[in-house]
C-alpha cells in the first residue's frame, strides 16, 4: 500500500480536486531499492531517444530550448517555421501498466527484474492522506507513481517510441545531418517543421500513438505557433 499526499498546483483554485497533484512519498529504504533496481535492470536511459531531455543525467530542459534557437536560425531563406508544443494530459497518472510492462519485455529487460517491476504494479492499493486523516484504501490500475525514483525511467520508455517513430520517418526539421524535429522533456514535446502538411502529419502520428497508448493531449496547454524570418 502507498500513501498519496495531495499537493496544490501553484496559482490554481484549491476548491477543485483537479488542481492538486498526488505525490507518493517513498521511504528511504524504498528509494535505495528503486535505485538498485534501475541499475540492475539497466533501465537508465535504455534505448532512449537523443531528443529526450527530461529526467536524464547531464541533460536539462535548457538544452531543448537551445535546439529551438538553432532551428530558428536555420529558417533564413525559408518562409515559415511551424512550432507545436504538446502537453500530455495527466501523463504520469494514466500510463497503462500492461502496455508499459510489454514495452519493458520487448526491450529485453531481464525477466527476473521484469517480474520485480510487475510485482510492484500488480494489485497495488493506495490511500490519500489529507489534513491528518487517511482515506479508505483503493486499487491503482494505471499510472506511475508521482515522486517515485523508478517512475520517470518507466514513463520515458512509455513515451519513447513516438519520438523514435518521428525520427525514423524523418518527420520535421534537421539541422545539417542531425534530426531535431521533436525535442522533449518527459511528457512535454515540441514539434518543428517548415511545412504545414508535414506538421499535420506529425500531429496525426502523435494522435494515433496517444490513442493506442490511452492518454490525451491537453487541449489548452498545446499550441501551434507560426514564425517567419521577420515576425
Amino acid at each position: 500500500m502507498v500513501i498519496i499526499t495531495p499537493v496544490p498546483k501553484k496559482g490554481k483554485d484549491l476548491t477543485q480536486a483537479t488542481n492538486y497533484r498526488g505525490i507518493t512519498v517513498t521511504s528511504a529504504h524504498g528509494k535505495v531499492y528503486e535505485y538498485v533496481l534501475i541499475e540492475k535492470a539497466g533501465l537508465k536511459n535504455i534505448n532512449q531517444s537523443n531528443l529526450q531531455f527530461g529526467f536524464t543525467e547531464r541533460l536539462s530542459p535548457t538544452m531543448a530550448a537551445l535546439i529551438l534557437s538553432e532551428v530558428y536560425s536555420e529558417i533564413n531563406g525559408k518562409d515559415l517555421l511551424f512550432i507545436t508544443t504538446l502537453d500530455s494530459q495527466k501523463a504520469f497518472d494514466v500510463s497503462n501498466h500492461q502496455i508499459l510492462l510489454d514495452k519493458l519485455y520487448y526491450l529485453g529487460v531481464d525477466i527476473e527484474y521484469w517480474d520485480v517491476i510487475e510485482d510492484m504494479y500488480n494489485g497495488v492499493t493506495s490511500t490519500v492522506k489529507w489534513q491528518g486523516d487517511t482515506s479508505l484504501s483503493f486499487s491503482i490500475d494505471q499510472g506511475v507513481r508521482q515522486g517515485g525514483i523508478l517512475s520517470s525511467h518507466l514513463y520515458k520508455q512509455y513515451i519513447n517510441e513516438i519520438l523514435s517513430e518521428l525520427e525514423t520517418h524523418n518527420m520535421g526539421i534537421s539541422i545539417g545531418n542531425t534530426y531535431a524535429g521533436c525535442p522533449s522533456c518527459a511528457d512535454d514535446i515540441v514539434l518543428f517543421s517548415n511545412d504545414q502538411n508535414e506538421m499535420q502529419e506529425m500531429l496525426n502520428t502523435v494522435y494515433d500513438y496517444s490513442s493506442d497508448h490511452r492518454f490525451l493531449i491537453h487541449p489548452v496547454k498545446s499550441n501551434t505557433i507560426v514564425k517567419s524570418v521577420n515576425k
